[in-house]
C-alpha cells in the first residue's frame, strides 16, 4: 500500500465536525521555548471583530495538501466561531496593502525571511511568531504547521475535539488571541503517540488531538482518511504483524514455542528475509522497517541460548538483543537506513545485562503485568519501573506499550485513570523514550471512559508537566455536562475502592475483582442515578454517560443473587430494581455503540442472556478429595471467581454443581481455553494437588474418545484427556491435574490452570464447578 507523502497535492474533501460547546478560550503553552527576540507586537491581536474579519490566510503557491488541509481548516473554524469567513490566498507573494495576515507553511517570502530554527522542532513541532501585527504558522514538515494551527485553534481559543462528531466551539463575534501567545516554539516530548481504540478509530479526531500514531496493518487499511492527507509518524516500525513465526512460518525454526535465537542459520535466514520484505515495502512507498517479534507463547530456551542468558544477567531477553543487534547489522549493510523493531514482553521484559540495543533497533517495551491501578513508575510496580528504566539504559529507541482497559469486560469500571497518567514524567526523565502507545478496546466502540482516556493521554504525550487530574476535569465538564461532578466523585469511589481492598489492577480484571463489591457498586449507581438526574434533558450528555453506566449495570444484574445474599446477611435493604435495571441496560448498549464484550468476543445477546439469568447458590460441601481433610488443607476457587472467555462460557445455574452455579463452555466446535485460573490466586503457603470438578451431559457416545482436556500451562504437553468413557453419567467428577503446585509471585512468570473441550460431537457442553487444592 503506497501511503501519500506529506506535502502532496491533492484535492480537499476532508470532513469538518464542529459542534456548539461553551468552552472559554484557553492559554495553557505546555513546554515551551521563547524565542531569543521578539518584535514589539499589540498585546492582544483580534482576529475578527463584531462579525468582521481582520486578517486573510497566506500561504505559498508551492504548499501542498496538508497545509492546504490547515489554512482551510482555520478558516472555516474561525467561521464557525464568529460567523466571520477570512479569506484564504495561495499564491507566490502575500497580498498587497495593509491587510494583516495570518502567514501558514514555510514556504513563502514572509515566513523565509523570519529565518526560523526549524532543527529544534523536529517533524511534529511547529513556531508561532507575530511581526508587527502579522502572525505565523509555520512547522519543519507541513504536519508540524498542521498541528500549529490546530494548537490556536485548541489551546489559545477554546475549540475542544472531544469525541468524533463531538466537538466543543466557542461562538462569539470576535475573537482575539494574546501576541504573547503567538510567539512560542511548541515540541512534543514523545516522537511517536497513539493511543488505539476503536472509539477514536477517526483520522480527523487524532489528528486535531496532535496524535501521529497508525499503529498496523489493520489501522493503515481500516481507518477512513482523506486521500492526501498523511500525517502519520513512520518512526516506530509498522507490525503487519511481523513475528517470529511470520517472518520464519516453517517447523523447522521453531525452538521452544519461539525460535533458536542463537542459531548462526536462523539468524542469516531471517535477515535475508527481512531485507525481502523491507524492499518490497520500499517499493510500494513505504518507509525501510519491518517488525520481528515475539508471539503470545512462552520460550522454552534451547541449550545455546540457556547459555548466553546465563552470562548476561540470567533472562530469556539476553538472546533476544544479542540477536536483534546481529540481523538489523546484516539488513542495514545492505538497506544503511532501515529500522527494525522488537518487544520487551512477557517473558522477555527483564533487561540484559552486560549489552546494549543497536540504535537501528526500536525496543517495544510492554509491561502487560503491570498493577494499572498505581503508576508503571512508582513503587507500586517497582520491578516494572525498574525495568523500564533499565531498559531506559541500554537502548536508545524505546516505544512504551501501555494497557489501557479491561480487556476481559471492556465495559467494566477500570480505574486507571489516575495511575495511566502519573508516570508521564518519569518516561519523560528518561530520553530514550520516544513514544507512547496505549492500547485500548481496539476492536470494539462503546468501551468505559474510552474517549477521556484518548483526550486526557493526549495531552500528556505532547507536555508531559500537565495535571493530571484538571485535564480530567475539563474533560469530564466538556462530554458529560452537568454531570461532570458526580462523575468525578464517582471515578474518585471506585479509585478508592481498588486501594482500600488492596485489588492488583490487571488488564485481565475478573468481573468479582475485590473493587468490585455490593458497598462500592451501591455507592456507585447512585452516584450515577445523580448524573443521569442532571443530563436527563441533553441527548448528548446522557449518551456519553451511558458508556459508563452499562458497566455498573451489567455488574449488579450478573450478580444480583449474590449482592442479596450479602445484603440480607448484613441486615440491609437492598434491592436489585432488575425489571428497571435490564431495561435501562438495553438502552445503555444501544446508546453506548457497543457491539462485544471482551477483547475475544462476547456478543450482546449473550450480555442480555447473563443480565437475565440467576444463580441461586447454595453453600458448597467439601469436595470429595478433600473428605476428613482440615480446612487449612485444601481450598477451592469456585465458578464466580474463573477468569473465562464470554464468547464461548458463560456462569449458568447447574444444580449438579457444589454451590449450584457452574461456568458452561460450548463444546461444539470448540477448542478455547475459556475457562482458566492464574496459580497466584494459590495459598501462599505450601505445595497444592489440583483438582478440577467438571462434568458433560450424560452421553452413550464412543467411550475411547476424549471429553474435554485440562492443564497448568506453562509449558506446553502439561494436560489430560479425560476420556467419555470416565465421563458419560453427565455427573461431576474430581480431575486430577498433573504435577504439584506452589504460589506464583513472579508476575512475569505466572502459571494458568485451564480447562477446554475438544470438539467432540458427541459433547455439547463442558460444565466447570470449582478448582480444588489439596496440601501435596
Amino acid at each position: 500500500m503506497t501511503h501519500p507523502r506529506q506535502g502532496d497535492h491533492a484535492d480537499l474533501t476532508r470532513r469538518t465536525v464542529l459542534r456548539a460547546g461553551g468552552m472559554a478560550a484557553a492559554t495553557a503553552l505546555g513546554t515551551s521555548l521563547l524565542p531569543s527576540t521578539a518584535e514589539a507586537a499589540a498585546p492582544t491581536l483580534e482576529l475578527v471583530h463584531k462579525g468582521s474579519a481582520q486578517y486573510r490566510i497566506f500561504l505559498g503557491t508551492g504548499e501542498g495538501a496538508v497545509t492546504r488541509q490547515a489554512a482551510q481548516e482555520l478558516a472555516d473554524t474561525l467561521a464557525t466561531m464568529s460567523g466571520a469567513v477570512p479569506p484564504v490566498v495561495q499564491a507566490d507573494q502575500p497580498p498587497g496593502g495593509n491587510d494583516r495576515l495570518i502567514v501558514v507553511g514555510r514556504e513563502n517570502p514572509l515566513t523565509k525571511s523570519l529565518g526560523l530554527d526549524y532543527g529544534k522542532l523536529a517533524d511534529d513541532g511547529f513556531a508561532l511568531r507575530t511581526r508587527g501585527q502579522t502572525v505565523f504558522i509555520s512547522g519543519p514538515v507541513p504536519r508540524g504547521t498542521l498541528y500549529g494551527v490546530y494548537w490556536v485553534l485548541d489551546r489559545l481559543l477554546g475549540v475542544r475535539w472531544w469525541a468524533p462528531g463531538f466537538t466543543s466551539v466557542p461562538r462569539s463575534g470576535s475573537v482575539s488571541v494574546p501576541a504573547a501567545a503567538l510567539n512560542v516554539d511548541q515540541v512534543p516530548r514523545f516522537r511517536f503517540r497513539e493511543v488505539a481504540a476503536a472509539d477514536g478509530k477517526d483520522a480527523a479526531y487524532r489528528q486535531h488531538n496532535l496524535l501521529n500514531g497508525l499503529r498496523g496493518d489493520d489501522e493503515f487499511t481500516s481507518l477512513p482518511r482523506t486521500p492526501g492527507i498523511d500525517t502519520w509518524s513512520r518512526y516506530w516500525p509498522e507490525d503487519r504483524p511481523d513475528f517470529f513465526s511470520t517472518i520464519l512460518p516453517e517447523a523447522s525454526w521453531a525452538s521452544g514455542g519461539q525460535i533458536a535465537m542463537m542459531d548462526p542459520a536462523t539468524r542469516a535466514e531471517a535477515a535475508d528475509r527481512l531485507v525481502t520484505l523491507i524492499r518490497s515495502r520500499v517499493a510500494a512507498g513505504e518507509e525501510p522497517t519491518a517488525s520481528f517479534a515475539q508471539n503470545d507463547q512462552p520460550w522454552t530456551l534451547d541449550a545455546a541460548s540457556q547459555e548466553f542468558a546465563a552470562a548476561h544477567g540470567g533472562v530469556p531477553s539476553a538472546p533476544l538483543v544479542d540477536m536483534m543487534n546481529d540481523i538489523a547489522g546484516r539488513v542495514r549493510a545492505r538497506i544503511p537506513d532501515a529500522r527494525l523493531e522488537t518487544e520487551a514482553y512477557t517473558w522477555s521484559f527483564t533487561p540484559p545485562t552486560g549489552l546494549r540495543v543497536d540504535d537501528s533497533v526500536v525496543m517495544t517495551v510492554a509491561p502487560i503485568s503491570g498493577d494499572f491501578g498505581k503508576p508503571l513508575m512508582g513503587s507500586g510496580n517497582q520491578q516494572i519501573a525498574e525495568g523500564i528504566s533499565e531498559w531506559g539504559r541500554i537502548a536508545d529507541n524505546i516505544v512504551i506499550w501501555d494497557y489501557l482497559t479491561d480487556f476481559h469486560a471492556y465495559p467494566q469500571p477500570f480505574p486507571n485513570w489516575w495511575a495511566m497518567c502519573e508516570s508521564f514524567p518519569a518516561f519523560a526523565a528518561i530520553p530514550a523514550i520516544q513514544g507512547y502507545f496505549g492500547e485500548g478496546a481496539w476492536n470494539v466502540r462503546g468501551a468505559e471512559f474510552a474517549h477521556l482516556r484518548i483526550w486526557v493521554l493526549s495531552r500528556l504525550m505532547w507536555d508531559p508537566s500537565l495535571d493530571p487530574d484538571a485535564l480530567i476535569r475539563e474533560f469530564l465538564r466538556g462530554f458529560y455536562g452537568a454531570a461532570a461532578d458526580a462523575l468525578y466523585a464517582y471515578m474518585k469511589l471506585m479509585v478508592q475502592a481498588v486501594a482500600s481492598t488492596g485489588t492488583t489492577l490487571t488488564c485481565f480484571a475478573p468481573e468479582n475483582a475485590p473493587y468490585l463489591n455490593f458497598d462500592s457498586l451501591t455507592a456507585a449507581d447512585q452516584l450515577l442515578d445523580q448524573a443521569q438526574s442532571l443530563v436527563q434533558n441533553n441527548a448528548d450528555h446522557a449518551a456519553h454517560l451511558a458508556a459508563v453506566r452499562l458497566g455498573v449495570d451489567f455488574q449488579i444484574l450478573i450478580r444480583r443473587d449474590e449482592f442479596q445474599r450479602y445484603a440480607r446477611a448484613h441486615g440491609i435493604s437492598w434491592d436489585p430494581d432488575t425489571t428497571r435495571r435490564l431495561a435501562r441496560l438495553k438502552v445503555e448498549l444501544n446508546q453506548s455503540g457497543l457491539t462485544q464484550y471482551t477483547e475475544s468476543g462476547g456478543t450482546i445477546e449473550q450480555m442480555i442472556d447473563r443480565a437475565t439469568t440467576v444463580v441461586e447458590r447454595v453453600p458448597p460441601p467439601p469436595p470429595g478429595v478433600a473428605a476428613g481433610l482440615p480446612a487449612t488443607d485444601w481450598f477451592e476457587i469456585q465458578d464466580y471467581d474463573f477468569t473465562i472467555s464470554t464468547k464461548t462460557c458463560a456462569i449458568v445455574p447447574d444444580d449438579l454443581a457444589s454451590d449450584h452455579g457452574a461456568a458452561r463452555m460450548v463444546a461444539t466446535g470448540n477448542t478455547d481455553w475459556a475457562v482458566m485460573v492464574p496459580l497466584d490466586k494459590l495459598p501462599a503457603d505450601g505445595t497444592w494437588k489440583l483438582y478440577v470438578a467438571a462434568r458433560v451431559p450424560q452421553t452413550s457416545g464412543a467411550g475411547t474418545r476424549a471429553a474435554l482436556s485440562t492443564g497448568v500451562w506453562p509449558p506446553f504437553g502439561n494436560v489430560v484427556f479425560p476420556s467419555v468413557e470416565t465421563m458419560r453419567d453427565g455427573q461431576y467428577h474430581e480431575i486430577a491435574l498433573p504435577g504439584a503446585y506452589t504460589r506464583d509471585t513472579d508476575p512475569n512468570n505466572v502459571h494458568w490452570f485451564w480447562i477446554a473441550p475438544v470438539d467432540n460431537p458427541d459433547v455439547g457442553y463442558l460444565y466447570v464447578d470449582r478448582l480444588i487444592g489439596v496440601r501435596a
